[in-house]
């Protein structure tokens, strides 16, 4: 009886088990993928989330930069209440053919994004939560960049 009360004691004072060690990927609208890697969760450095998100439909990765503030803290962020954001990535097609997608205060049209974060570590560098973004789709002269002229992200990390 006295080794069964030790046990139980033990198990309840372990640690929580870690997060997982990959995010969730997934895009949609102008093309569809779904992802699961570690490459895909984000950095958290001087107060700007950064995402690098691999996309094997596009062969280049989505780069997206979210300034945080000095002091970021759980809570919610969006494209009307952050002054800093970024979201960029290209394609090429066939020659001489590219497709941009591309989102932020600087870009026109601006697309928009919503960032949940849950819990944030700035000593660890690490933030987890959620970002859903609306990426506008520009194609170059005589370039097909697929149906639709936006492309949404979702990630959970």
């Amino acid at each position: 009886m006295k080794y069964a009360l030790l046990l139980a004691l033990v198990a309840c004072t372990q640690a929580p088990a870690a997060p997982p060690a990959t995010c969730a990927l997934m895009f949609g609208g102008n093309f569809s993928e779904t992802t699961h890697a570690a490459s895909s969760c984000p950095t958290l450095t001087d107060g700007k989330l950064a995402f690098t998100l691999e996309s094997s439909t596009l062969g280049n990765p989505f780069a997206i930069s979210i300034d945080l503030g000095p002091a970021p803290a759980a809570g919610t962020y969006s494209s009307e209440t952050t002054s800093s954001w970024l979201a960029i990535a290209a394609r090429s097609i066939g020659q001489d053919g590219a497709c941009t997608y591309s989102a932020g205060v600087e870009v026109v049209p601006h697309g928009h994004f919503t960032l949940e974060l849950t819990s944030i570590d700035a000593s660890a560098t690490t933030a987890h939560g959620t970002l859903d973004a609306t990426l506008f789709v520009h194609a170059g002269n005589g370039t097909d960049c697929g149906a639709g002229d936006t492309e949404s992200i979702h990630v959970e990390f």
